[in-house]
């Protein structure tokens, strides 16, 4: 889609004098066409005491919270189409996971986009870091070269791909891991480009079978495995 801006959101000095604050203190303000005076309010900035602004508080609020309640903090860039189109280039989900009070848990997603596709490359949730996941169960899938793939098997054989890591030498250490959790159907998953054969292919074929690879810049290299190779 063409580039079209729906609001301005840049941030603009503010004279405090408006505000009936003194010099330098900005005490509450509201980003234009985010702040709406609505029952869901979301994007106000609200700094702490002082006459500097340091601290940034984006709050979304709601008269029904729960669970899973989220939202979207994206940075974008134009593309070199004709005429230019915008594309997110990196956009982070702030997750309230549980929002029981006392006990509340929060989730902090970081995507990235990847070939024209926005993917998850990061979540932080539970106080532990984890890497991209995905569960596959159709026929043929082509796996992410990144994060965990998790093998399906119920209602068929997941015989997937795993392409050369499209970042080349600038991916070298990037690690793929994938595991296969149900195993109703035996699964292979073909890898294109690998230390030991061109391609190679890996065999699940019952729970908990796995195989970590580490990209070394021009191939795949198995760093561990109960999975078998073909």
């Amino acid at each position: 889609m063409a580039v079209t801006p729906l609001v301005d959101l840049s941030w603009k000095y503010v004279n405090p004098d408006a505000w009936g604050k003194r010099a330098g203190a900005i005490r509450a303000a509201r980003i234009p066409g985010l702040g709406l005076e609505t029952s869901d309010t979301l994007g106000w900035l609200i700094p702490a005491d002082g006459a500097t602004l340091n601290m940034m508080t984006w709050l979304k609020s709601s008269q029904s919270p729960a669970d899973a309640d989220e939202f979207t903090l994206a940075f974008k860039h134009v593309n070199d189409a004709s005429p230019a189109e915008s594309w997110i280039a990196v956009s982070f989900d702030i997750v309230a996971a549980d929002v029981t009070d006392a006990s509340e848990n929060g989730t902090f997603n970081l995507n990235t986009m990847v070939d024209g596709t926005l993917v998850q490359s990061l979540s932080i949730n539970n106080g532990s870091v984890v890497g991209a996941h995905e569960t596959l169960t159709a026929a043929a899938p082509a796996l992410n070269v990144f994060g965990v793939s998790v093998l399906d098997s119920t209602s068929n054989a997941v015989d997937g791909t795993l392409a050369a890591h499209p970042g080349g030498l600038n991916a070298i250490g990037a690690t793929k891991t994938i595991t296969m959790t149900e195993a109703s159907n035996s699964s292979t998953i073909t890898i294109a480009v690998h230390q030991t054969s061109d391609p190679e292919v890996a065999t699940f074929n019952a729970v908990d079978e796995t195989g970590v690879f580490m990209w070394s810049g021009t191939e795949w290299v198995t760093i561990f495995a109960t999975c078998t190779f073909v």
